[in-house]
């Protein structure tokens, strides 16, 4: 037999490149602290001749980026691309043609390439041959192959030759499936310059050896399955759920919720008490969230007397009576086709994170978001985004008390086990740019099922779950000290009484906190039924104004300047509510003017639209309205200046449809001072408007 010049040629080539070919018959899982600068993945489809599914799971979208997750044997992969070609009809795969699949994809970038590596993710050789090319359409065949029988095994073929001698911007496989018997699945395809194999990398965060992880004693975690921790903010009660306990509610087969409080060392539990009715019935019952003042607990599920659960999110208030019945939240458009599902609730009780299977889920449960109405109802559910969401399961959504740091467990990524734990950062208002997520690492995340993270506001402690594939019988709760590196910005945990100034006694309201410089309302909370005191939770970086609201009262605002605090701090502030009455009188400690000026600085808006909407609801009402400042500097000029600026404020009254004849402005320079002028902050609580009610 003759053989061309070309034919041998041919020949030597394909020798010389199947001898530098290496398959690696299991996925490599590697830690990495940052991406490798010489390995090009697919980010654009040019072609494929088929997918089972035309997008979402086991879709040709599958197919860029990074490798989506860790095979294990004998377990498909819904973040990888199946050939449409085979058909599943639950009880085999039938082949249903013989012709080869064709995929060609696109990288952002060329490479003069040394490498090309195919993530197959399940029963692997099904690649018959390999093609690069170029911009200019050059190529240059690197691998050619009979299909072969490896098992199922998810592996990367990493395929070396010498440099290619043009930039490669795109890749051909070419499959033949129909020569095995079981799918096959691609997930990732890559090019490389180094000789070193690609890797299906893990990426975790850079601090992940500082975690660290010990589980609970066997005060919370018991034979029985412990779940869904969910840490108070102020880190002083733990409440979590319990699968099949002797002591749930009678009849119940799955979990109850059980409450734990903290000692100071954080290290102490006393016993856990099983909450009772009405939180606890016959059916699944957890906690999701704990707001800032403890007086108010997000549940899983629509409550029914008498019936089985419906789908939904509930809140239930601590009374005195202990917690009240759960009301459900009125979500517009709220479904979710799994049975399984989860929620959270921001802060500022203004955000619901959701987990759920819904009609542009991308894979199986993915995150959405919902924002507080002003009618109190709550926005329909909207995806958040193939930033976070993948073909796989987002779930146990957990958002930090900066409301920018995102937790979450997910089985699309590759991890170390079957659900890992992960991280990312809200990247603007929007709620759907997020950082890369990363993955928490080994210290957290097991070959098991791990999922729930909560932290308190402090962001130093942590509690996670691990179990042996979600299995509830062995689930466990795990305690996680934080170190200072986890990127959650600090915030105060503001906390206090609100008191009638006349009777000196606590009032139950409402608390308000807004941004200064643009008036806009960021959250609410409300006084605890039974301790009579407020807690909020204020992020960093904002000017904040807050209040309390009671029908019959005027509100004193206070305010905190946090754009420059770099640590978790705690803070006590009284709120007073002023009766409206004959003879009581008020500051407004949220009217701002510069040195030695009259005019009205932008952050005093919101407090005296309030004040105009308080006298356009009492149109009897009149005010005296008096200015006043410390004893710096000459009588005559202090009386000036604290008349004008008394004025600007009753101006603005006026310009907001009160009478003049409703207002009666003077100014008393410092005749009349609330404290000593021999310090800052006494001279500071000086130099204020004062209001009096003459008549109402």
């Amino acid at each position: 037999m003759r053989i061309s010049f070309t034919g041998l040629l041919t020949i030597l080539f394909l020798f010389a490149t199947a001898l530098h070919i290496t398959a690696q018959t299991n996925l490599t899982i590697a830690q990495t602290k940052s991406k490798r600068k010489d390995v090009r993945w697919a980010s654009q489809l040019i072609y494929v001749t088929g997918s089972w599914k035309e997008n979402g799971p086991f879709s040709a979208e599958q197919l860029l980026g990074r490798p989506s997750l860790q095979s294990f044997v004998g377990t498909r992969n819904p973040c990888a691309w199946t050939s449409d070609k085979e058909i599943n009809d639950d009880e085999s795969i039938r082949q249903i043609s013989n012709s080869d699949d064709v995929i060609r994809v696109a990288f952002d970038s060329a490479l003069l390439a040394k490498q090309v590596a195919v993530v197959e993710a399940f029963n692997p050789s099904a690649v018959t041959q390999i093609t690069l090319f170029s911009e200019a359409g050059e190529s240059q065949v690197v691998y050619s192959a009979k299909p072969s029988m490896r098992g199922k095994n998810g592996r990367i073929l990493c395929v070396f030759f010498p440099q290619t001698s043009f930039p490669v911007i795109e890749a051909e496989i070419r499959l033949q499936t129909s020569a095995l018997q079981e799918w096959n699945q691609i997930d990732a395809i890559a090019i490389s310059s180094s000789t070193d194999s690609v890797r299906a990398e893990i990426l975790t965060v850079s601090y992940a050896d500082k975690l660290s992880i010990t589980p609970l004693d066997g005060a919370i975690n018991s034979e029985y399955g412990e779940t869904a921790p969910v840490i108070s903010p102020d880190g002083k009660e733990l409440y979590f759920a319990r699968y099949k306990h002797p002591d749930n509610i009678e009849g119940s087969s799955a979990t109850d919720i059980w409450f734990s409080q903290i000692a100071p060392d954080g290290k102490t539990f006393s016993a856990p008490v099983n909450l009772g009715a009405p939180l606890n019935d016959v059916h699944p019952n957890f906690v999701c969230t704990i707001t800032p003042d403890g007086g108010a607990m997000l549940v899983a599920n629509e409550y029914v007397p008498g019936l089985a659960p419906k789908h939904g999110v509930s809140l239930s208030m601590r009374t005195p009576e202990g917690w009240s019945f759960p009301k459900l939240q009125n979500v517009l458009k709220d479904y979710n086709r799994s049975r399984q599902g989860h929620y959270c609730i921001s802060s500022d009780r203004k955000v619901l994170l959701s987990c759920s299977e819904r009609d542009d889920t991308k894979g199986g449960l993915d995150i959405y978001i919902s924002f507080l109405e002003p009618d109190l109802t709550w926005s329909e559910p909207i995806n958040i985004g193939a930033a976070l969401n993948t073909a796989g399961n987002e779930s146990t959504v957990f958002l930090a008390p900066d409301t920018k740091t995102l937790f979450f467990s997910s089985n699309g990524y590759n991890g170390y086990g079957d659900n890992d734990i992960y991280i990312s950062r809200r990247l603007d208002s929007t709620w759907k740019k997020w950082s890369q997520p990363l993955n928490l690492g080994k210290q957290i995340n097991s070959d098991k099922w791990d999922g729930y993270f909560s932290i308190d506001a402090a962001a130093k402690i942590g509690y996670t779950v691990s179990s042996p594939y979600d299995n509830p019988n062995n689930q466990d709760i795990y305690k996680v000290t934080i170190p200072p590196e986890l990127p959650i910005d600090p915030v105060a945990l503001v906390s206090g009484s609100v008191i009638d100034a006349k009777t000196k006694q606590p009032v139950q309201s409402e608390i308000f906190f807004e941004d200064l410089l643009t008036g806009k309302q960021i959250g609410y909370a409300q006084t605890n039924d039974i301790t009579q005191d407020y807690h909020i939770v204020l992020p960093v970086g904002k000017y904040y104004g807050f209040r309390a609201k009671a029908n019959g009262y005027i509100s004193v605002s206070e305010n905190i300047d946090l754009r420059t605090l770099k640590q978790f701090t705690t803070k006590k502030v009284d709120l007073s509510l002023i009766p409206v009455e004959k003879g009581q009188s008020f500051s407004l400690n949220n009217i701002f003017f510069d040195f030695s000026k009259s005019d009205l600085k932008p952050e005093s808006i919101p407090e005296l639209l309030r004040l105009a909407e308080m006298l356009n609801n009492n149109p009897t009402l009149k005010l005296k309205i008096s200015g006043h400042t410390d004893n710096i500097g000459n009588d005559k000029a202090n009386k000036k200046l604290s008349h004008a600026r008394a004025r600007a404020v009753g101006n603005y009254l006026i310009s907001q449809g009160i009478s003049f004849t409703r207002l009666e402005i003077i100014g008393l320079g410092y005749e009349a001072p609330l404290a000593s002028n021999d310090s800052e902050s006494g001279r500071s609580q000086n130099r204020r408007v004062e209001f009096l009610i003459l008549d109402h």
